[in-house]
């Protein structure tokens, strides 16, 4: 399968950047891998070819990052003519606030990548959330963990 990895943090040496790596190095031992992060380019021409994306990204503000909401109008917006191709789509995101405040406010960046997004995709698109709430309290054990569970959910796509 064609994974395009699609990532998105500011800072090199940030747990979403690392998270991203774990799942390069889970993806490319099955599959043909492309990692592409927002913070380095624009993202043109990715989506030909790509039969799965891998969203990687920390929540802020209840959603993605500006620059991946950028990417998304971009190239989903206006109807892509590679977006038939895509099977599966996979979120794997950080919260600093616990599920109950998520829930509370909505999952608006859930139901953007889980639900609106994948509409635009082929028809039965699969999707997965991996979620990680409460980063902003989370101990090295926590984290540790999440990864783990990042890399066993993903080695199944």
């Amino acid at each position: 399968m064609r994974v395009l990895v699609m990532s998105c943090h500011p800072c090199d040496e940030s747990f979403t950047t690392y998270v991203a790596a774990r799942v390069v190095a889970v993806l490319s031992s099955r599959h043909q891998v492309r990692h592409h992060d927002l913070y380095t380019a624009d993202g043109i021409g990715l989506l030909e070819e790509t039969e799965a994306v891998v969203w990687v990204y920390p929540t802020w503000w209840s959603g993605p990052p500006a620059r991946m909401l950028e990417f998304i109008h971009a190239h989903f917006g206006a109807k892509h003519p590679h977006l038939d191709k895509i099977e599966k789509m996979v979120v794997v995101t950080s919260h600093g606030s616990s599920w109950w405040v998520n829930g509370f406010e909505g999952g608006v960046g859930k139901r953007l990548m889980t639900r609106a997004l994948p509409t635009l995709a082929a028809p039965g698109c699969r999707t997965r959330w991996i979620a990680m709430y409460d980063i902003d309290r989370s101990t090295e054990r926590d984290r540790v963990r999440f990864v783990a569970r990042v890399e066993r959910e993903l080695s199944r796509l």
